[in-house]
């Protein structure tokens, strides 16, 4: 089945969220949580991104960004990919860390606030805390706007003025109001459960009509450019090179099938990094390994099964900058 489009623009408000494993528990450790505030500052200065919110849950994350010119899609999956490290390391595991790749949504300036509050009261949602407990929870940017803990991630006061809220009481009163006139929970939950983004990418754009619109024509502009830009740049040969290398193959080794070993792990590491990273088509990276399409698809699964996956995808891409 295909796998939802990563809609993306710039200078947009993101909602980004990312579940751990089947009863993972990935943030079940206050080290690990730690690292992921102290990784995420990391990233979002590297990519020149803004963190209006953020919220860490027992084996999930949610987070609400604004991007500038760089690709969400190369910040968040390197700020994942470090941190499924980090969760394997500390908890003495090995193997895939989330359950799939990051999910995100666009949405309008003026559905921040209510993004905020949704974002904020994750925790309690999931029956993992009170809010009372949520007021002094440091990782959850709820306690910065409460005024009982402090992070560079936030701006407290930019995000409220943003926001229109001019007061902690007037912020904790919204929050509460969490009754009032407010779908954007349900609509987050749709987004989640949607299966085929392919014919209805405005789904994950949540906003009015105009904006919604305006954020698909920015995305069908941005595949254009990323397509020159590959073609000019980033060669299908330059990451066969890398692969290759990386896994001690020869260079031949690439074209020709196996099963369960280097040559196939090889493979489907190629087809991964083409695709997600540097987003060839499936049929670009068919025809340069000279199989077919629904060949590739099976091997984009079965790579979602290779235990030190991370590891590799971090190796090649250190090697591809």
């Amino acid at each position: 089945m295909s796998t939802k489009p990563r809609i993306v623009a710039p200078g947009v408000i993101y909602h980004v969220y990312s579940v751990g494993v089947h009863e993972l528990q990935m943030f079940k450790k206050d080290e690990i949580k730690t690292f992921f505030l102290e990784q995420l500052a990391k990233t979002i200065k590297k990519y020149c991104f803004t963190c209006h919110a953020f919220s860490i849950s027992l084996n999930q994350y949610s987070l609400v960004l604004q991007s500038n010119d760089q690709s969400i899609s190369l910040a968040m999956q390197h700020f994942n990919s470090i941190l499924a490290k980090k969760v394997n390391k500390v908890l003495n595991r090995e193997g895939t860390a989330f359950s799939s790749r990051f999910k995100s949504s666009i949405v309008e300036d003026d559905r921040l606030k209510e993004l905020i509050r949704a974002v904020h009261l994750e925790g309690v949602q999931l029956g993992e805390m009170s809010l009372d407990e949520l007021d002094h929870y440091k990782f959850c940017s709820h306690s910065v706007f409460m005024g009982n803990c402090t992070t560079e991630l936030i701006d407290k006061e930019a995000v409220l003025k943003k926001i229109g809220i001019e007061s902690k009481e007037e912020y904790l009163q919204f929050i509460k109001d969490i009754g009032c006139n407010d779908d954007i929970t349900s609509k987050l939950k749709e987004i989640k459960r949607a299966k085929q983004g392919f014919l209805d990418p405005q789904l994950y754009v949540i906003g009015k009509a105009d904006f919604v619109k305006k954020v698909i024509a920015l995305d069908r502009c941005r595949r254009l450019h990323i397509a020159n830009h590959i073609s000019e740049n980033v060669r299908m040969e330059t990451i066969h090179e890398k692969v290759a290398r990386l896994l001690i193959m020869e260079d031949e080794d690439l074209y020709r099938a196996g099963q369960s070993n280097v040559r196939s792990t090889g493979r489907e590491l190629f087809v991964f990094i083409c695709k997600s990273r540097y987003e060839f088509s499936g049929a670009d990276a068919a025809r340069y390994l000279r199989v077919t399409e629904s060949a590739v698809s099976r091997m984009l699964t079965r790579f979602k099964n290779v235990e030190n996956k991370e590891y590799l995808i971090e190796k090649v891409l250190e090697e591809m900058t």
